[in-house]
């Protein structure tokens, strides 16, 4: 698996969008807009500027490499969402379907009916119909004009100045950070409601929506608070779930349950090498943790492919010094957030030094290597093409004080991958090893 292949996290509409989303948050409670509207909703004079920004984010999102080009998952959200996608009654409303490069478990829609599923997302769902009640979902944000009535419902109000400041001159990410934050909470039930109903009229069970929203409630994400998405954390969550439930137990009276889509092999299969990015996308953010869970996920699903090997022991070898298992005493969500600060404070290898000299850190980091050295050579043994299991295998051969191993390793995986990018590093390595044993070599010699 080739390090271009991972997702990196954070860089995509919600990070452009971040800026307002607490803005937005805090203007929630003066939202009155409580339904959509889905016959035309004319865009007026003064928010044709707006609706041009958020055409722009479609080729944006190209040229910054935000959007994930595996053809296939984005055939499939393509193939799904356009089943599900009501007739549009307004000419500026046309709706297509992408998947962006960002680890978070979220998606959203804009108001000309670009919708955006972030892989972190895709990575978490269980089935093909989960992903259907996501993407029916933000349908219906778009078809019942979600954004643009709820822009002109905090605009109309005084607090809007307060809120949004020059935005109210329509030059901004307004429609972005509307969507990403989450409307109020009747529209957000009102999407639910259409889009539950959707799903069993294009075949899939939507049964399966009660079971998205409890797979955002696990909060999977065990090292960081959870975002301020409406599909991660809004606090109706627990009672959307039980109102799907209730919608489903009797949109399904009398239909034939057993034709009802759900396909959970086949889709766990198509977004395997995507998932795999996912967790390296967490490695990357320093969320090693977060990538152990996904990773034997991952390896439990597909045992015999050595990407997920090679994805548990990238984690593995990411956990250094920390424990898998998240203490008791930082499993809450203050206890995240007072984390995150922590870490703010200090740099990656200051915390690491600190915890590498306990004892308890010491052994923690041996034994992670020293399964992570184990996963490399199984990802081996399946793919002897997989360089990067190499320079995994001299990272931790060096952790563990076997100098000439390391070397080997480092030097096999340059041989394999001659224009690598991080070729002067492993060089760089390679270099202080030949010191490092030629010294050993003198101070040995009688």
């Amino acid at each position: 698996m080739h390090p271009a292949s991972r997702v990196r996290p954070g860089r995509s509409a919600a990070w452009l969008a971040s800026g307002l989303v607490l803005s937005l948050a805090a203007a929630a409670d003066t939202r009155a807009q409580e339904r959509g509207e889905y016959g035309p909703v004319p865009v007026r004079d003064s928010e044709w500027p707006l609706m041009k920004t958020v055409a722009e984010y479609e080729e944006l999102f190209v040229r910054r490499n935000y959007r994930v080009p595996d053809e296939a998952v984005g055939s499939l959200v393509t193939t799904i969402g356009a089943a599900l996608a009501p007739p549009p009654v307004d000419d500026y409303i046309r709706f297509r379907f992408h998947v962006l490069r960002d680890t978070t478990a979220n998606a959203f829609a804009l108001p000309d009916g670009q919708i955006y599923v972030h892989a972190g997302l895709i990575a978490l769902l269980e089935n093909e119909a989960q992903l259907a009640a996501i993407l029916a979902h933000e349908v219906h944000h778009t078809a019942g004009h979600h954004g643009l009535l709820s822009y002109r419902s905090i605009r109309s109000k005084s607090v809007a100045g307060m809120v949004f400041g020059p935005l109210t001159l329509g030059l901004s990410d307004v429609f972005l950070g509307l969507s990403v934050a989450g409307y109020s909470r009747e529209l957000e039930e009102e999407a639910d409601a259409r889009g539950e109903a959707r799903m069993l009229e294009a075949g899939w069970d939507p049964g399966q929506m009660e079971r998205t929203f409890l797979l955002m409630l696990s909060d999977p994400d065990v090292e960081t608070p959870q975002r301020s998405a409406a599909w991660s954390s809004h606090p109706q969550l627990q009672a959307r779930a039980a109102a799907a439930r209730s919608r489903a137990s009797t949109l399904v009276q009398g239909a034939d349950a057993t034709a009802l889509r759900v396909n959970a092999a086949r889709y766990r299969d198509l977004v395997r090498p995507l998932s795999c990015a996912v967790a390296l996308g967490f490695v990357e953010e320093n969320r090693p943790r977060s990538a152990c869970v996904l990773a034997r996920r991952l390896l439990a699903e597909a045992p015999e492919d050595p990407a997920t090997h090679y994805v548990l022991a990238e984690s593995l070898r990411a956990l250094g010094p920390l424990s898998e298992q998240v203490p008791a005493a930082e499993a809450t969500q203050a206890d995240k957030k007072r984390n995150v600060k922590e870490r703010e404070k200090t740099t990656r290898a200051e915390r690491e030094a600190a915890l590498l000299a306990t004892p308890e850190g010491a052994g923690r980091k041996r034994s992670n290597f020293a399964a992570a050295r184990t996963e490399y050579l199984r990802a081996l043994g399946g793919d002897e093409t997989l360089a990067e299991a190499w320079r995994g295998l001299g990272f931790v051969a060096h952790g563990l004080g076997d100098l000439q191993a390391a070397g080997r390793a480092f030097v096999t995986y340059l041989r394999e991958r001659p224009e690598a990018t991080d070729r002067p590093v492993i060089l760089r390595h390679v270099h202080e090893i030949t010191e490092a044993l030629q010294k050993q070599g003198k101070e040995a010699a009688p």
